[in-house]
C-alpha cells in the first residue's frame, strides 16, 4: 500500500488492464454529452471531414481523480457525440498528445494519476488508431522520446515530432 492507503500505482493499473480484457468487439453508443475532463486528446478524424475524436483525459471532483480511456467521436454537422468501445485500447491517461497522419491517429505518452492524486505513472508508449477499421494498435518504435506528459506533437512530411512535456515522479 502507498502512504495514502491506496494500492501502489502498478497494482491500480494491473487491475484496470484486467477489467479491460472483457472488451471483445467494437461498439458505439450515442450519448447526450461527455463527462467533464481536462488534458484529453482532441484531434480531427483524418478519414472523414467534420468529425473529431476525443480520447482520455482526467477529472478531479474535489475528492478523487478519475482518468479516462474512452474514445468519443463528435459529428459536427449532426451535433452528436458517441462513445466508442473497442478491444486493445490504450490504458487510461491524460496529458498525452497525438496527431493525424493519413487515415491514422498516433498518440504518445501521457500519465495516469492515482485516485488520491498522490501517485503518477508516465507512459512511454505509442498507439495508432486506424480510423477506417476503428482498431487500436500498440506501435513498437526503435527510438523515441522519454516518458512524458504535457508535450505537443506535429506532423511534417512523413515525420512525427514530439517536443516539450514533463516527467513528474
Amino acid at each position: 500500500l502507498f502512504r495514502s492507503g491506496e494500492p501502489d500505482i502498478e497494482t491500480i493499473l494491473a487491475e484496470i488492464r484486467a477489467m479491460e480484457e472483457d472488451e471483445k468487439a467494437v461498439s458505439e453508443m450515442a450519448v447526450e454529452k461527455i463527462y467533464p475532463r481536462s488534458s484529453a486528446l482532441f484531434v480531427a478524424n483524418p478519414a472523414k471531414e467534420g468529425e473529431f475524436f476525443v480520447h482520455g483525459g482526467e477529472c478531479y471532483d474535489g475528492q478523487k481523480t478519475s482518468v479516462y480511456r474512452d474514445l468519443m467521436r463528435l459529428r459536427v454537422e449532426k451535433k452528436e457525440w458517441a462513445v466508442i468501445k473497442m478491444p486493445n485500447s490504450p490504458p487510461p491517461r491524460s496529458g498525452h498528445h497525438g496527431v493525424a497522419y493519413k487515415e491514422f491517429i498516433y498518440l504518445f505518452g501521457g500519465e495516469f494519476t492515482s485516485p488520491t492524486g498522490m501517485q503518477f505513472y508516465h507512459y512511454h508508449d505509442t498507439w495508432r488508431l486506424d480510423t477506417k477499421e476503428m482498431a487500436w494498435e500498440n506501435v513498437t518504435c526503435k527510438r523515441g522520446p522519454q516518458a512524458r506528459s504535457g508535450h505537443r506533437m506535429v506532423v511534417w512530411k512523413q515525420y512525427i515530432y514530439t517536443f516539450g512535456g514533463f516527467y513528474d515522479n
